[in-house]
């Protein structure tokens, strides 16, 4: 007779790593990007896990941010100087950012740019169809496109990718390009959203060739969250990303509320 579930022993316990290790494998990670072990243990490994990431990304994302603050200080650059982005959080309710930029915008985003560093056709179509919602309207606004314009290239670009996925031969020529060049796939998919968020500094004052420090945070945070995404699963970094865009959030109001 079959001895019943309830009654069977417990797995063995499979004890977290330590946060040494953590360190190590993310800083290997980083350097070198690759598909990494998938965890599948919730209470043991995953809970202790997504803690240790939180905590090495806020030690680094601070001494980043203080060396940055460094910098803006030297060329006398400050927080008001940010343009739309700055009106924007200054003239919307909390509620309603908290709906947007913490609720919302993970989601897109992870879906975006953390769905797809697994390969699957239906990853790349699912992240290129929010992409399209997310970031069109924005993007076609910034190219000075009207909106038939942005639709018939919308229209052209997303059958280009149904063309090519449909075809076997440059489908199995993509599933290659993610087995054995992952590290372009991940830093290409990292940058693009960090680049992204460059939207968010329209008609800022600030020197073009320094741009690039003001989405620095981004760039590493999205390692970070690959990381996530790649050993714990999309819904941890969609927390994760969470997180991040929370204490970013209350941040700036205890910014605002001490000015």
């Amino acid at each position: 007779m079959k001895t019943p579930y309830l009654f069977m022993g417990a797995p063995p316990f499979t004890p977290p790593p330590s946060i040494v290790d953590t360190m190590r494998h993310l800083w290997s990670f980083a350097l070198h990007p690759k598909q990494v072990q998938r965890e599948h243990n919730v209470l043991e490994v995953k809970l202790p896990l997504i803690f240790q990431i939180l905590l090495i990304q806020l030690v680094v994302l601070t001494l980043l941010l203080v060396l940055l603050s460094l910098v803006y200080k030297t060329i006398g650059f400050q927080l008001q100087h940010l343009g739309e982005a700055w009106t924007y959080l200054e003239g919307k309710p909390f509620v309603l950012l908290f709906i947007t930029l913490i609720l919302l915008a993970p989601i897109q985003e992870e879906i975006v740019f953390r769905l797809p560093l697994l390969y699957s056709g239906g990853f790349v179509l699912t992240a290129l169809a929010v992409f399209a919602f997310h970031y069109g309207p924005v993007l076609a606004t910034a190219a000075g496109l009207a909106l038939p314009q942005a639709l018939l290239l919308l229209a052209v670009l997303i059958g280009a990718v149904l063309l090519f996925i449909k075809k076997p031969v440059w489908r199995e020529n993509l599933r290659k390009l993610w087995q054995y060049h992952f590290g372009l796939v991940f830093y290409f998919f990292t940058l693009l959203f960090a680049l992204m968020h460059l939207l968010n500094y329209r008609n800022v004052d600030f020197p073009a060739y320094l741009l690039p420090m003001l989405v620095l945070p981004q760039l590493v945070g999205g390692i970070f969250l690959g990381y996530t995404r790649l050993r714990l699963g999309l819904g941890w970094s969609i927390v994760q990303h969470m997180f991040n865009n929370a204490l970013i959030l209350f941040l700036i109001y205890g910014y605002l509320a001490s000015n």
